[in-house]
């Protein structure tokens, strides 16, 4: 009578223990090949959004002043009596082609879309001042939105050197930002103080007032 054989003498347990061993072996050797390339897929986006945005800051810089320059220009010939000589903003010409847009974090690069709308918003209105009302009034709404456009380009260039840690300007390029700085919240001051200069202006009426009424009574 002819003997069964099996599958579970030792040889098959030690060639399933071999075949289960290179199976587990080629799986972490996928797993250690997938997290490397994935690994030097993000060092390498780290390292082209580093570069993206070191440019971006130059060009955000540049750009700001550039704004701020015209702002000052216009102020002095309001100055001189005379009519403000830019009436419109400059184009962000800089705006980042998508696929290096990719590259940014996305709150950075909702910033930039919402920089070149703004300045597309601006243009639009100074034409339609300018059309309904006259020069002077389409020189005054440049010069506003101007200054409003320069003070968001400086807050998103330092904003990005912080994000990447390019550091400060230094030198004469501060002095530059705290005029700047200054200028912008003089016409846009905080809330709190907008609320007590509404109360000091509140009291001061009712000031006026009740000496008027004291005065009436005099008479």
């Amino acid at each position: 009578m002819a003997q069964d054989v099996g599958v579970s003498g030792p040889w098959w347990q030690l060639l399933t223990l071999l075949i289960s061993a290179g199976v587990v072996t080629g799986l972490a050797n996928t797993g250690l090949a997938w997290l490397k390339e994935s690994f030097d897929r993000r060092r390498q986006a780290r390292r082209s959004g580093r570069q993206i945005a070191l440019e971006l800051v130059g060009s955000l810089t540049a750009y700001s002043q550039s704004c701020f320059d015209k702002v000052q220009a216009n102020d002095f010939d309001r100055s001189q009596g005379e009519i403000g000589r830019n009436t419109s903003v400059p184009d962000v010409t800089f705006f980042p082609a998508r696929h290096e847009l990719d590259e940014l974090p996305g709150r950075i690069a909702a910033r930039l879309t919402d920089l070149r709308n703004e300045v597309s918003r601006a243009n639009t209105s100074i034409n339609q001042t300018g059309e309904v009302l006259d020069p002077v009034d389409a020189s005054e709404t440049a010069t506003a939105r101007l200054l409003g456009v320069s003070y968001h380009a400086l807050l998103l260039a330092r904003k990005l050197r912080r994000r990447y840690g390019f550091g400060r300007r230094n030198g004469t390029f501060d002095l530059d930002d705290a005029d700047l700085i200054k200028r912008y919240k003089q016409d846009h001051p905080h809330w709190l103080k907008r609320a007590w200069n509404s109360y000091r202006s509140h009291r001061l009426r009712s000031a006026v007032k009740k000496m008027k009424r004291g005065l009436l009574k005099r008479t």
